[in-house]
């Protein structure tokens, strides 16, 4: 007896007198399912979920559960089939985050670091170190960007985990550590990378105390400084950047840069293109004023040649609400016409941010074209 083994299944499609073999149907699903999308679609539609800010002065200490959403989409969507795993495993591992709780909601102020929240971060950290140099080794080339919350939790052994992490992935070029801000802190991660060397970071983001890691990154062009607004960190962060890069094109600090020392800067870091922001009024003590520093100390910014966006800082020290700016009327004009004699291609941009309490003014311009006040201000530093 002969049996007739080919499917005599049709699949019905909607217009009348076609039907549509399985094999035709399978072949129409390869076509226009997910991983038939071009690649940069599949970018765009990622792009609509929430990332780690990158280089952000105002960056919390803790991220809210939104921002593990695209990371976590990404791996999911990597189990799923062997053509998106080609595709996405990349852009899955190509950031390792442990900077966010899945039961923080956007909006509410950061928690204490000692607590439950700090202690997911630091699993999730450890967790995410084992996947990428123990369990899947292959992963490590992958990853490109670090950012990471460390708190005093088993700091010791945590910081000596999470520095040998680092010395075995390849081609990190941005790494950002938020939280610290404990007693010793800068001790145990001076000691925890005393060994290690990470030649691929090019972008550094950290508290105060991450001026320990300076020995461990030589080849750094970017340094954005998190929390301690006080001028005396400030300070110390800027002479030790001064100290250890004096190639670095992009400084940025969460408080004010005292107007008063860039001098020295300005000397030391010839090369900075972006800078700031540097403080036009100084807290008098045991007093409700403020002084303002004279608009000759800023006259030293122009041995900059290559400087191409300044930010202002007006703290209002001792005042509320908007401040008025015709008192610094000179200093402003004097940084826009420094920025404007600086030496530039035609259509290059400069920018001049000015930020008080209440407000914040930009000035724009191009190549050496005076410096004009944008219409639609921008409310953040950025």
């Amino acid at each position: 007896m002969t049996y007739n083994l080919r499917s005599r299944k049709r699949i019905r499609c909607s217009t009348p007198g076609i039907e549509i073999s399985p094999q035709q149907e399978a072949a129409r699903t390869v076509r226009t399912s997910l991983p038939s999308l071009p690649i940069e679609l599949l970018l765009e539609i990622f792009s609509y979920w929430p990332s780690i800010p990158i280089s952000w002065p105002d960056s919390p200490a803790l991220f809210p559960n939104i921002y593990l959403e695209r990371t976590r989409t990404l791996q999911a969507l990597t189990q799923t089939c062997t053509s998106l795993r080609a595709i996405l495993l990349p852009l899955a591992w190509q950031n390792l985050e442990a900077c966010s709780c899945r039961n923080l909601p956007p909006g509410r102020p950061t928690s204490s670091l000692a607590g439950k929240y700090g202690n997911e971060v630091m699993t999730e950290l450890l967790r995410q170190a084992e996947i990428v140099t123990t369990r899947n080794p292959t992963l490590a080339i992958y990853v490109q960007t670090v950012s990471v919350t460390l708190t005093k939790i088993h700091a010791t052994q945590v910081f000596e985990e999470f520095a040998r992490c680092l010395s075995l992935l390849p081609n990190v070029k941005t790494l950002q550590i938020f939280g610290l801000g404990f007693e010793g802190a800068e001790t145990k991660l001076s000691r925890a990378f005393a060994s290690v060397i990470l030649p691929s970071v090019r972008v550094l983001a950290v508290p105060r105390e991450g001026v320990a890691l300076f020995s461990s990154v030589p080849n750094i062009r970017d340094i954005t400084f998190f929390a301690h607004s006080h001028a005396y960190h400030t300070e110390y962060c800027a002479r030790s950047v001064a100290r250890y890069f004096p190639h670095i094109e992009r400084l940025r600090f969460r408080g004010s840069l005292a107007a008063t020392s860039l001098d020295r800067l300005t000397h030391k870091l010839p090369e900075l293109r972006e800078l700031g922001p540097i403080g036009l009024d100084y807290y008098v003590p045991m007093s409700r004023h403020r002084g303002i520093v004279p608009s000759t100390s800023l006259e030293c910014l122009s041995r900059l040649e290559r400087i191409r966006v300044l930010y202002l800082i007006i703290n209002g020290y001792g005042g509320g609400g908007t401040q008025d700016l015709s008192l610094y009327h000179e200093h402003i004009r004097l940084v826009k016409e420094i920025l404007r004699q600086a030496p530039a291609q035609r259509q290059e941009l400069k920018k001049v941010v000015v930020r008080c309490p209440g407000s914040t003014r930009v000035y724009i311009g191009k190549g050496v074209e005076s410096l004009e006040e944008a219409v639609d201000n921008n409310p953040s530093m950025e």
